[in-house]
């Protein structure tokens, strides 16, 4: 577990950046940064996609080995899981199991709500952070994920205890900038066809 939240603290520092970091970011007072992730929701019943200002602010850390570094904490997690998802695979439309940060630090994947034109390409690595919280609370049909690369795609889940996302300071629409861009990759030679509605 501690090996997984480490590595949800190095995603967390680093998609804030949005960009290589420079000595002069660091130079600046930790105080008055938060974390914007984007998050899947539902708001009358239908699927969203959102860029979400988290609760708790930026500090500077105090552990070692990682003492002076920015640090933030998205809260209590629960039975973490890892998944590999093969090159081309498509999750079809489906709600969130869980509310639950999910991290990708390999891979590709896009994710796509009904009725609308907003999505959100998340490449694994520093911005592989993202929040699902389209549970069926919330949504009557949830999201469309596709993994299109030839890479197998990884991801953690980090379900949130109570199954309650934490109540944004701010949001907008859409996906976090991060997320709107198409990154270069290759595509998978084969690309799975959805079927139907799947529950993970």
């Amino acid at each position: 577990m501690f090996s997984i939240l480490l590595v949800l603290l190095l995603q967390c520092c680093a998609i804030v950046l949005a960009r290589p970091a420079s000595d002069e970011y660091f130079r600046q007072p930790a105080e008055g940064r938060y974390l914007w992730v984007t998050t899947l929701f539902g708001r009358k019943g239908q699927s969203t996609i959102e860029c979400w200002k988290l609760p708790n602010p930026f500090i500077l850390g105090t552990d070692p080995g990682i003492e002076g570094n920015l640090l933030t904490t998205l809260g209590p997690v629960e039975r973490a899981n890892l998944a590999i998802i093969r090159p081309g695979f498509n999750g079809g439309l489906h709600v969130a199991p869980k509310v639950q940060f999910v991290i990708f630090p390999t891979g590709l994947s896009k994710a796509t709500v009904p009725g609308s034109d907003d999505y959100a390409w998340v490449a694994g690595g520093g911005n592989g952070l993202v929040l699902a919280a389209d549970t069926a609370e919330v949504s009557r049909d949830g999201h469309t994920t596709i993994y299109p690369s030839n890479e197998a795609t990884v991801g953690y889940a980090l379900p949130i205890p109570g199954n309650k996302p934490p109540t944004p300071l701010d949001y907008v629409n859409g996906a976090c900038p991060w997320h709107k861009k198409e990154p270069k990759y290759k595509l998978a030679r084969k690309q799975e066809k959805p079927k139907g509605y799947v529950s993970t």
